[in-house]
């Protein structure tokens, strides 16, 4: 039950959130929603399994209620991917280092692309370094947005015509655009986890809550 609560607020929150525009997309049609500030989330408290596919019932629903095709492009269609993989770095940055192999991965498949540019890239050099540095709340929400990056970029350099100018010209607007979802998957991360707590305050193996982020009012 506690997991299918879970879930149900998950969704009611991904629905209403794909309507709150933050950034376009440069290069590309459409835009960042918040849906971005905790998209990533699921795995965290459901585990890989059920987090993914409650991003991606999400991504369907709201494709089902907003009446769009599935997909319009193979881009899009790699889109849908973006946030299941990041969920996954989200929720084992904690617990294993080899999270930092799916930014290694993605950097790789980028830079090796004659369009590419090796100093965008350099970005993904904080998730692929960030686990064994630190388990900072807002570091771990940074990496997690900028694997959302990496993944979205790559799709898009094989998938959409570009060229070395193109990727360097973004390196200013990506800085203020993943600083901004940084901070949104923490403090989504922050409420959720107190959400939870309060609906769910019995310890369950349904829910993974960290205790420490629980504020504490008295």
């Amino acid at each position: 039950m506690r997991k299918l609560g879970f879930t149900l607020l998950f969704v009611a929150f991904a629905i209403l959130s794909y309507h709150v525009r933050i950034f376009k997309i440069w290069g590309a049609e459409g835009s960042f929603s918040a849906y971005s500030f905790f998209g990533a989330l699921p795995s965290a408290f459901l585990g890989p399994i059920f987090g993914v596919i409650s991003i991606i019932f999400s991504q369907l629903l709201h494709r089902v209620i907003d009446g769009k095709a599935l997909f319009t492009s193979l881009f899009g269609l790699a889109r849908f991917f973006i946030m299941p993989i990041a969920s996954l770095y989200f929720a084992y940055y904690n617990k294993t280092k080899l999270v930092s192999f799916i930014p290694v991965l993605f950097f790789i498949l980028f830079v090796i692309h004659p369009s590419s540019s090796i100093f965008y890239a350099l970005y993904w050099l904080i998730p692929i370094v960030s686990p064994f540095i630190s388990k900072n709340l807002f570091l771990r929400s940074l990496s997690t947005t900028f694997v959302a990056h990496a993944v979205g970029s790559t799709a898009f350099i094989y998938l959409i015509k570009s060229t070395p100018e193109f990727w360097i010209s973004l390196i200013p607007v990506v800085a203020l655009e993943r600083l901004t979802f940084g901070a949104g998957i923490a403090f989504s991360y922050l409420l959720f986890t107190n959400l939870l707590n309060a609906l769910f305050p019995y310890e369950s193996a349904e829910l993974a809550i960290e205790k420490r982020y629980v504020l504490r009012l008295l």
